[in-house]
């Protein structure tokens, strides 16, 4: 039996190898899409940027879950993006929030609040 599933397994790989496999192009095509698409999401460059804040203030947890709250324009210029985190250490669990106020048009973090739930 075990030689039969030796067998098998190496006929698959042997026939993946040597026949010019290769994946539909709509295949790779969606896969490209998606990539754009998760670049392309405005809040994600602050999405990272509050996992970093969340590990760099309890460097002990492993963030567990992610939310995006939302993100508020709070004047013309400025602009505030909110996240839930869930931070979690053997049976212990943080519920943080961070909020991230940047400057529309630099970029730049204007000021960053970490509050405990």
């Amino acid at each position: 039996m075990k030689s039969l599933l030796k067998y098998t397994l190496l006929s698959c790989c042997l026939f993946v190898l040597f026949s010019g496999f290769t994946l539909p192009a709509n295949a790779v095509a969606s896969h490209q899409a998606k990539n754009f698409e998760m670049a392309q999401i405005p809040y994600a460059k602050w999405g990272d940027l509050a996992v970093k804040i969340a590990k760099d203030t309890f460097p002990d947890f492993e963030v567990s879950d992610y939310k995006y709250i939302g993100r508020e324009e709070k004047s013309a210029n400025t602009t505030q993006d909110q996240f839930e985190l869930i931070l979690t250490k053997n049976s212990q669990k943080r519920d943080v929030i961070v909020s991230i106020l940047f400057n529309k048009q630099s970029g730049e973090v204007i000021s960053v609040n970490f509050e405990e739930k």
